[in-house]
């Protein structure tokens, strides 16, 4: 599909509608995010994958560990793709991996973020938005093979708790209120 691009340059466009910011190399000088929220749950996410989630308020009720790190921009939540014949494994967004991809190509959108990004003839893609009236987020992750033959790949998910306001405020404090089993 050819789409216009308006207000192009090296990193992206708008879509003709203007309704999607069209990111086509993950390496932009800063993250360049999308902020989307009901009212009550919201996340960050960049163009690289990164970023955090939040209830009620984004700088106390953080769900994630994240921090605003304009040169890394490698915390937050993510998802792994590994080719099971392989082994070799990637991110499916750039960070933290940052691998060479045959294709990548982020949509922010009004209410969602969409990464697509393809190696070795695996294609995956990821669209994260969240419910109007629910407190949650929703990562909707398709994989598809554009290789010649038969592949098995396995997806996993990273995510560090925080529950609260930023780890590195009071870090300590809040490691009274996490239980993990």
């Amino acid at each position: 599909m050819n789409e216009s691009r308006v207000l192009a340059n090296k990193y992206g466009y708008f879509a003709n509608d203007g309704k999607e910011f069209v990111i086509t190399r993950p390496d932009t000088p800063a993250p360049w995010v999308n902020i989307i929220c009901n009212g009550d749950y919201g996340l960050v996410i960049s163009q690289a994958g990164s970023g955090f989630s939040w209830r009620t308020n984004s700088a106390l009720a953080r769900l994630n560990v994240w921090h605003q790190d304009l040169i890394r921009d490698e915390y937050g939540k993510y998802v792994y793709v590994r080719d099971d014949e392989s082994g070799e494994f990637w991110s499916l967004g750039w960070k933290p991996c940052c691998p060479e991809f045959e294709k990548y190509e982020v949509r922010h959108g009004l209410g969602y973020t969409r990464i697509t990004s393809r190696i070795k003839g695996i294609e995956c893609s990821m669209l994260v938005f969240v419910p109007v009236g629910d407190p949650l987020e929703i990562w909707k992750v398709s994989v598809k093979n554009l290789s010649e033959r038969p592949r098995t790949v396995s997806l996993f998910t990273y995510f560090e708790w925080c529950l609260g306001s930023g780890i590195d405020t009071h870090r300590e404090f809040q490691k009274i209120f996490i239980e993990t089993e």
